[in-house]
């Protein structure tokens, strides 16, 4: 399958109406550099705006491949459950996010601290204020494979404190995902759905493709920082467009490299393929693209 063009989304799991640390950037089909996208109607990005933006993207006509920085889902097959002792609890992917959905709250911008509050859930997380009883630092399938591959092991989903707590933007992925699948025949998440539709939709952890292109996965520095790891990805060059001094450079290059990542990488079978996707996982925990 090929795509007209790459979208690569660094997510935030913040709370509030603008939230800088969404940034969005896009490759076309080809060598182009990177385009940083910002948001249309003035600003920093919110959840809702980006939702409205793809949205519309998905409705164009073009086969677009999109990234984003977030777990799809939760650990499942270590215990035969996302939630072990949940009488709730869901049984694979798509349960699960309704699952979540319906813990959440209408109206704040898909945020979902909520849910990490609900009384079906809340003894499962770490938060500053509580740990829950049934609380373990679990992971899924992809990300002990992320680590045994040394591209770096992705935190819990069910630590929600700390620079790198992944769990809340997760949450409000999901809810955004959800709402896009309602578009008709748009959009299909992989692994899960495979590629049946237009456009695909993959989980991804963009330090992973820094590892993989420099060695370390630290937060680019610098404009020729990142142009060094475009280059791995037989990318051109980006301009520095005011980037250098930026104080979101970081989240910026995150999102060039998935674009371009994502461009380089769909190219080879072993992606769409991986070592480990079963059946059940497919359809519980899906898998990290690029992580083979």
């Amino acid at each position: 399958m090929s795509f007209d063009a790459f979208i690569g989304a660094d997510w935030s799991g913040a709370r509030g109406p603008n939230l800088p640390g969404v940034q969005i950037a896009e490759c076309l089909a080809g060598t182009a550099a990177p385009a940083i996208i910002g948001n249309p109607v003035g600003g920093p990005w919110t959840r809702v705006a980006f939702a409205d933006w793809l949205g519309a993207r998905l409705l164009d006509g073009r086969r677009y491949l999109i990234g984003i920085d977030f777990s799809f889902s939760f650990p499942y097959t270590d215990l035969g459950a996302f939630f072990p002792g949940a009488e709730a609890s869901p049984r694979d992917m798509f349960g699960l996010w309704r699952f979540v959905e319906d813990r959440c709250e209408d109206g704040d911008g898909f945020y979902s601290r909520a849910f990490a509050r609900h009384e079906d859930t809340a003894s499962y997380f770490l938060t500053r204020s509580h740990r829950g009883e049934r609380y373990a630092p679990r992971l899924r399938s992809t990300d002990r494979r992320c680590a045994e591959l040394g591209l770096g092991t992705p935190e819990t989903m069910f630590k929600l404190i700390g620079p790198k707590q992944v769990g809340l933007g997760s949450l409000s992925g999901m809810r955004v995902i959800q709402k896009l699948r309602e578009l008709p025949g748009a959009l299909s998440v992989w692994p899960v759905e495979g590629r049946n539709a237009r456009s695909v939709c993959v989980d991804i952890f963009p330090r992973a493709f820094l590892r993989r292109a420099r060695r370390t996965n630290r937060k680019v520095g610098s404009i020729d920082d990142l142009n060094t790891v475009l280059t791995f990805y037989e990318s051109a060059p980006i301009t520095s467009h005011g980037l250098n001094g930026d104080s979101q450079l970081g989240d910026k290059a995150d999102a060039a490299v998935a674009a371009a990542a994502l461009r380089a990488l769909s190219l080879e079978n072993e992606h769409w393929q991986p070592v480990g996707l079963s059946d059940a996982v497919r359809h519980t925990e899906g898998w990290i693209f690029g992580v083979s």
